[in-house]
């Protein structure tokens, strides 16, 4: 395991004032979304640390085979060739592993377990799009739509890495006035040791007033523009018994607040990748969808709000990349360019 993470947390916002409410309210609100923001990184840290046990026992069922001896043998080469160029490596390495019959098609069958174990833990499936498209319910209030200028704006982003990687860099696209949203994401890990990992989350929003039109769940869909969705990476082999798993995802995400703190949210997914390696090297270069095209993301709360009672809508997108490598150097690029253009709600009563 790495024996230095360094972690960072940062957030920034801006909300224009309601007419319906006082600041007092309006502050009141903006806290209860900053402790759900806080239990959310506690929430991902968890699920690092889950990653981190489930990768453990895939490191030790796959070097089982090896041996007590198998492994001294592994080891004693490792500190031999410390200097070595990485090309004489590569071969020593994986001409021992052939000398001691390391098993490789067992090993691909323990990295597809490895990969859905890791899909499950990042609800990699979860997706909610309503059969046949937007469908409207008999008997809730007619659409109210918001488009730029927004009322405000949120942004915020998570990350650790272990000592050997470096800092993560971020791009931030956020335009109350055009409706841009959306961020880039960086990493590079280079000569990595026995365990290293990096995990960025980065949230970019857009907020509106809204005033429930009716008495009952909120429904409808955030309409996204894709200008610029680009994600690509490159793995490479340090050491012949090396492995990494590595991910990007994006979501588009919806909140809703009313004054007393209720707050509800739901998330729909953009794009799920998600891949490991094993001592071969690989590369990838692909794009989620073409420049100008729009994308419908619907939601319907569960939760009930009142006829009248002002709410704080935000429509964002979540934008996360995370890794963890066993001498191997990886390099990793997404940018997310979107542009809310609108958001459409309304009240179906229960």
């Amino acid at each position: 395991m790495p024996r230095n993470r360094t972690i960072e947390h940062k957030t920034g916002e801006r909300l224009e004032r309601s007419p319906w409410l006082s600041d007092a309210t309006r502050r009141r609100m903006l806290n209860a979304l900053h402790k759900h923001d806080a239990d959310s990184v506690r929430l991902n840290q968890a699920i690092v640390r889950e990653l981190r046990t489930v990768r453990r026992e895939y490191r030790r069922t796959l070097a089982a085979p090896m041996g007590l001896a198998g492994a001294r043998r592994y080891r004693a080469l490792r500190s031999e060739m410390a200097d070595a160029p990485r090309a004489q490596k590569l071969r020593a390495s994986r001409a021992l592993l052939d000398s001691i019959g390391f098993n490789r098609e067992r090993a691909d069958r323990l990295r597809k377990q490895y990969t859905a174990a890791t899909s499950k833990l990042l609800r990699l499936r979860d997706v909610h799009i309503p059969p046949g498209g937007i469908i409207v319910f008999d008997g809730c209030s007619p659409d109210v739509t918001y488009t730029a200028p927004y009322a405000g704006f949120f942004w915020g982003f998570s990350w650790h890495r272990s000592d050997e990687a470096s800092d993560p860099v971020l791009t931030r696209y956020l335009d109350m006035a055009t409706g841009e949203c959306g961020s880039a994401i960086e990493t590079r890990l280079s000569g990595a040791d026995d365990d290293d990992e990096v995990a960025v989350d980065f949230t970019t929003a857009l907020r509106v007033w809204h005033t429930a039109q009716a008495t009952g769940p909120l429904e409808g869909y955030m309409a996204f523009e894709f200008n610029n969705s680009t994600y690509s990476g490159t793995v490479s082999d340090e050491w012949g018994f090396s492995d990494a798993v590595f991910s990007q995802l994006a979501r588009a995400s919806f909140r809703v607040l009313n004054t007393d703190g209720v707050l509800d949210e739901f998330e729909s997914r953009m794009f799920n990748f998600i891949d490991t390696d094993w001592g071969g090297g690989t590369s990838w270069n692909n794009f989620v969808s073409m420049p100008r095209d729009f994308h419908y993301y619907f939601f319907r709360t569960e939760a009930v709000f009142a006829q009248g009672s002002s709410l704080l809508l935000e429509a964002g997108v979540r934008n996360m990349t995370w890794f963890f490598a066993n001498d191997e150097s990886i390099k990793t690029a997404d940018d997310l360019n979107l542009r809310l253009d609108r958001i459409v709600v309304r009240s179906c009563p229960s």
